[in-house]
Protein backbone atom coordinates (compact mmCIF):
# COMPACT_ATOMS: atom_id res chain seq x y z
CA UNK A 1 0.00 0.00 0.00
CA UNK A 2 2.93 2.71 0.79
CA UNK A 3 4.65 1.50 -2.25
CA UNK A 4 1.21 2.56 -4.37
CA UNK A 5 1.01 5.38 -2.40
CA UNK A 6 4.45 6.15 -3.31
CA UNK A 7 4.48 5.87 -7.14
CA UNK A 8 0.80 7.62 -7.46
CA UNK A 9 2.86 10.77 -6.11
CA UNK A 10 5.32 10.52 -9.47
CA UNK A 11 4.92 13.47 -11.59
CA UNK A 12 3.89 13.24 -14.80
CA UNK A 13 6.09 12.02 -17.76
CA UNK A 14 6.35 10.84 -21.01
CA UNK A 15 4.77 7.69 -20.85
CA UNK A 16 2.31 8.83 -17.96
CA UNK A 17 1.18 12.31 -18.92
CA UNK A 18 -1.59 12.68 -16.29
CA UNK A 19 0.67 11.20 -13.59
CA UNK A 20 0.83 7.87 -11.65
CA UNK A 21 -2.24 8.67 -9.79
CA UNK A 22 -4.52 5.79 -10.92
CA UNK A 23 -1.85 3.25 -8.85
CA UNK A 24 -3.45 4.07 -5.83
CA UNK A 25 -6.84 2.91 -6.82
CA UNK A 26 -4.85 -0.69 -8.21
CA UNK A 27 -3.15 -0.37 -4.59
CA UNK A 28 -6.61 0.40 -2.67
CA UNK A 29 -8.17 -2.27 -4.92
CA UNK A 30 -5.54 -5.15 -3.76
CA UNK A 31 -5.93 -3.77 0.16
CA UNK A 32 -9.53 -4.34 -0.17
CA UNK A 33 -9.05 -8.18 -1.59
CA UNK A 34 -6.55 -9.09 0.67
CA UNK A 35 -9.12 -7.29 3.95
CA UNK A 36 -11.87 -9.66 2.53
CA UNK A 37 -9.67 -12.82 1.98
CA UNK A 38 -8.76 -12.38 5.87
CA UNK A 39 -12.16 -11.56 6.83
CA UNK A 40 -13.31 -14.74 5.36
CA UNK A 41 -10.85 -17.04 6.58
CA UNK A 42 -11.38 -15.70 9.96
CA UNK A 43 -15.44 -16.34 9.34
CA UNK A 44 -14.95 -19.78 8.48
CA UNK A 45 -12.36 -20.59 11.08
CA UNK A 46 -14.72 -19.59 13.72
CA UNK A 47 -18.44 -21.16 12.07
CA UNK A 48 -16.35 -24.51 11.35
CA UNK A 49 -15.31 -24.42 15.49
CA UNK A 50 -18.56 -23.69 16.37
CA UNK A 51 -20.21 -26.60 14.17
CA UNK A 52 -17.51 -28.84 15.76
CA UNK A 53 -17.81 -27.97 19.54
CA UNK A 54 -14.71 -27.76 20.25
CA UNK A 55 -13.95 -26.36 23.74
CA UNK A 56 -12.30 -23.21 23.97
CA UNK A 57 -10.11 -22.10 27.02
CA UNK A 58 -9.60 -18.24 26.97
CA UNK A 59 -5.82 -17.15 28.40
CA UNK A 60 -6.43 -14.02 30.75
CA UNK A 61 -3.04 -12.76 29.78
CA UNK A 62 -3.45 -13.63 25.66
CA UNK A 63 -7.30 -11.72 26.12
CA UNK A 64 -5.62 -8.56 28.12
CA UNK A 65 -3.04 -8.31 25.00
CA UNK A 66 -5.67 -8.57 22.34
CA UNK A 67 -7.49 -5.76 24.03
CA UNK A 68 -4.44 -3.03 24.34
CA UNK A 69 -3.54 -4.43 20.80
CA UNK A 70 -7.49 -3.52 19.49
CA UNK A 71 -6.97 0.34 21.48
CA UNK A 72 -3.71 0.90 19.46
CA UNK A 73 -5.15 -0.12 16.27
CA UNK A 74 -8.29 2.21 16.88
CA UNK A 75 -5.64 5.13 17.36
CA UNK A 76 -4.02 4.05 14.27
CA UNK A 77 -7.23 3.82 12.65
CA UNK A 78 -8.13 7.52 13.88
CA UNK A 79 -4.21 8.83 12.56
CA UNK A 80 -5.04 7.23 9.17
CA UNK A 81 -8.05 8.67 9.04
CA UNK A 82 -7.13 12.06 9.45
CA UNK A 83 -4.25 11.48 7.41
CA UNK A 84 -6.20 10.14 4.70
CA UNK A 85 -8.47 13.16 4.48
CA UNK A 86 -6.09 15.78 4.78
CA UNK A 87 -4.27 13.89 2.02
CA UNK A 88 -7.18 12.76 -0.19
CA UNK A 89 -5.98 9.64 -0.13
CA UNK A 90 -8.08 6.14 -1.40
CA UNK A 91 -5.31 4.47 -0.47
CA UNK A 92 -5.03 5.54 3.50
CA UNK A 93 -8.42 5.30 3.67
CA UNK A 94 -8.54 1.56 2.78
CA UNK A 95 -5.48 1.64 5.26
CA UNK A 96 -7.36 3.02 8.02
CA UNK A 97 -10.66 0.64 7.54
CA UNK A 98 -7.97 -2.51 7.55
CA UNK A 99 -6.80 -0.77 11.03
CA UNK A 100 -10.35 -1.08 12.26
Amino acid sequence: LLIGIRMARQPADRDHRFGHWKIEDLASLITSIIMFYVGFDVLRDTIQKILSREETVIDPLGATLGIISAAIMFLVYLYNTRLSKKSNSKALKAAAKDNL
